[in-house]
């Protein structure tokens, strides 16, 4: 069994500054939780615990903060208790999503990626800010209005302005990020690395 990609995948997308490593899978049974390593809080130990058909896996991992790019100011190295309700909630969440009593398949859970990330923040953010009202769609919709008129455009707004290095960049990031974006937006993935390729020469 390989580590799933949904897990790495969902953690490190919803909390974009966290980095995932040391996975290490075993088959026995275990809980999906997210706890401090220790009490300087700058390590999670994260499990997620799956059922795939009559056998039991654990998935264990680290979560740390990443290291800033040379430049950035200095961040803070400890995570929060806000990150530690978001990994948990995310592994709650895969360990349901991968379990015997989902209809979903691994080649099914790329269509699911947006709505999951979606869900899970707007399940955060009603739990701690005393909200009555479902976020998913309205942070769908900041997500589709994002993609279309932030990272992509910026490159093509430096290609524009004869900014090569900075567009190229640009374009970097947006295919990084957004590399298993859903077919609603796999088309801008697509152009991004024309115009990229065009720029390298």
């Amino acid at each position: 069994m390989s580590v799933p990609a949904a897990g790495p995948g969902g953690l490190s997308r919803i909390l974009p500054h966290i980095e995932a490593s040391d996975w290490k899978i075993e088959q026995k049974q275990s809980r999906s939780v997210a706890n401090f390593a220790d009490a300087n809080k700058r390590q999670l130990r994260v499990d997620l615990g799956l059922q795939l058909g009559d056998i039991q896996w654990k998935v264990g991992g680290k979560l740390e903060r990443r290291r800033a790019s040379p430049g950035v100011g200095a961040i803070p190295r400890t995570i929060s208790a806000r990150e530690r309700d978001i990994a948990a909630r995310v592994l709650t969440a895969l360990s349901r999503t991968l379990g015997p009593a989902s209809p979903h398949t691994n080649s099914f859970l790329s269509a699911l990626r947006p709505s999951f990330d979606e869900h899970l923040v707007a399940e955060h953010l009603a739990a701690h800010h005393d909200l009555s009202f479902d976020l998913s769609e309205w942070l769908a919709a900041l997500r589709r209005l994002a993609v279309q008129t932030y990272e992509n455009n910026l490159g093509q707004a430096y290609e524009a302005g004869g900014m090569t290095a900075k567009a190229i960049r640009e374009y970097e990031k947006f295919i990084d990020w957004w590399r298993d974006a859903d077919s609603l937006f796999i088309d801008q993935v697509d152009d991004a690395r024309v115009r990229l390729k065009r720029l390298r020469g």
